[in-house]
């Protein structure tokens, strides 16, 4: 096994911990595509244009993740680049789910939520919520720990 270390310049220190150390341009760009497919499955529309109105420190940290992974990809840092995808992953999630905690939700969103079809599938709590709703003359609604737009919300803030 020596020989084979020596042929192959890695120490035994190295090749008992695996690839700790070592840089391989094809896995790093690896890593960080499989990174962007996950984020663009978690990704909502819309997220990322709200963040930079509202929270422009949320996407200051994906452009941050992109230039660490960027500068531990030309460092030859494999573990570097390991942490800034991570880095990079948990600031697309941050921005996605402040937008879903913050924007008010659709009436299929609410359907889907409520886990029916149809409005006459409603359960009595459900439909009053409904009722508060679509009853309030504000564009966006508070009701069930959830912000609505409401009918006159949809014609005013459609755009938004």
């Amino acid at each position: 096994m020596g020989k084979w270390l020596a042929e192959f310049k890695i120490s035994p220190q190295t090749a008992i911990l695996g690839d700790v150390g070592t840089f391989d341009p094809r896995q790093a760009e690896a890593l960080f595509r499989e990174v962007l497919e996950r984020a663009k499955n978690t990704y909502v529309t819309g997220s990322i244009p709200w963040a930079e109105k509202h929270h422009p420190e949320l996407v200051e940290a994906i452009t941050e993740a992109e230039q660490q992974f960027d500068r531990a990809y030309r460092a030859r840092d494999m573990a570097g680049c390991r942490k800034a995808a991570q880095v990079f992953e948990r600031a697309i999630w941050d921005v996605v789910t402040a937008y879903r905690d913050q924007r008010p939700l659709t009436a299929d969103e609410v359907i889907q939520m409520f886990g029916c079809d149809r409005t006459w599938n409603l359960t009595d709590e459900q439909a009053q919520v409904l009722d508060t709703i679509f009853a309030s003359p504000l564009p966006v609604v508070e009701a069930a720990g959830k912000r609505w737009h409401s009918p006159e919300g949809w014609r005013t803030h459609a755009a938004d």
